[in-house]
């Protein structure tokens, strides 16, 4: 019934089902999780070009793909090709796990290709606690982020922790790194991943809509 970018490569194709899924109480899919990111990148770049050049987003599909373990990085090598992915700052990852979904945003990623910087870096945060529609506890405020380390920030509306993920998208950026700019990153401090304190959902079907929120938020505010 509808698709964007109109006569466009990469574009989606939202059927009636999918629009179905938008009543209350309805689970967002890849198709509508992808939809809303590429018209949300596309109403930045209108509003804020130079804030959106600095914006990469990955397709739902990109962790599923990356994540499997007979194939891993092959799966995902190709994706991009036309893109330097170490001159974005913000590397969009929106993941669905066990019908769950929740954010990684991966930080100023052309740190990986820098030596290892010298500073103290913060140790990962704890599992996150709060309330329904509370910020979950034991996060970090992008003020207290030393400069020269890529972080990997992970936001979910349940307050679950994944420091396996990180780890998986950590790897990512190291093949990268080898395969696009002939770098072999192997200090263990050159990346770092948090917690991110954000508002938790106070039902189990929202989550699309929380991780479509923390990407909004994250980039522009």
């Amino acid at each position: 019934i509808l698709m964007f970018p109109p006569n466009a490569q990469g574009r989606v194709n939202l059927t009636s089902a999918d629009a179905a899924r938008l009543k209350p109480e309805g689970l967002l899919n890849d198709s509508l999780i992808e939809f809303y990111l590429k018209l949300w990148l596309q109403d930045l770049k209108e509003r804020a070009p130079d804030l959106a050049e600095q914006v990469h987003i990955f397709s739902p599909f990109f962790y599923k793909l990356l994540n499997k373990k007979e194939y891993g990085f092959r799966c995902v090598r190709r994706w991009t090709s036309k893109c330097d992915l170490f001159a974005k700052k913000y590397v969009v990852v929106p993941i669905n796990e066990s019908m769950h979904w929740y954010l990684a945003v991966i930080y100023e990623p052309e740190h990986v290709l820098l030596p290892p910087p010298t500073h103290p870096i913060p140790e990962d945060l704890s599992p996150m606690k709060g309330g329904p529609g509370e910020p979950a506890s034991g996060g970090t405020r992008l003020s207290a982020i030393p400069d020269r380390t890529t972080y990997i920030f992970l936001m979910d509306s349940l307050g679950k922790n994944h420091t396996y993920t990180a780890g998986v998208l950590k790897r990512y950026l190291m093949a990268e790194a080898t395969d696009k700019k002939g770098v072999n990153p192997t200090s263990q401090v050159q990346t770092k991943s948090l917690n991110v304190s954000v508002p938790t959902q106070p039902n189990l079907c929202d989550c699309g809509l929380y991780v479509l929120h923390f990407v909004d938020e994250f980039v522009c505010n």
